[in-house]
């Protein structure tokens, strides 16, 4: 596998990034990763004003609320989304869900800052 890469466009309404294939595959991987431990999720109604709760018992302090059950899953996909970045940037290990792992991903250095 070659180098991954990102091409900017500059465009009137703002910036399309267009990808590397490497990159739609690492992509893939992350969100088929996201979408395993979704399906793995324990969820309970606790008193509370977004009563509806939601864990990932592999993944440890992995959780997240909502006033809805749909609400708790799409906020739980949102914490580990970030929970997978931060583990990267800090080199941690991730552990595998369901037999998905998300694998090896070279980190692209965007200039933001760590």
């Amino acid at each position: 596998m070659g180098p991954l890469a990102a091409v900017v466009i500059p465009l009137d309404q703002g910036s399309k990034i267009l990808y590397s294939g490497a990159i739609r595959l690492k992509y893939a991987m992350i969100l088929e990763y996201i979408n395993a431990a979704l399906e793995r999720a324990n969820y309970e109604i606790i008193e509370d004003a977004e009563p509806y709760y939601g864990e990932i018992p592999e993944l440890p302090g992995v959780f997240a609320t909502g006033r809805t059950l749909e609400e708790c899953r799409r906020n739980l996909a949102g914490v580990i989304d970030e929970w997978l970045i931060i583990r990267l940037r800090r080199g941690l290990p991730i552990p595998p869900v369901a037999g998905r792992t998300v694998g090896e991903i070279v980190r692209v250095d965007t200039g933001a800052g760590v």
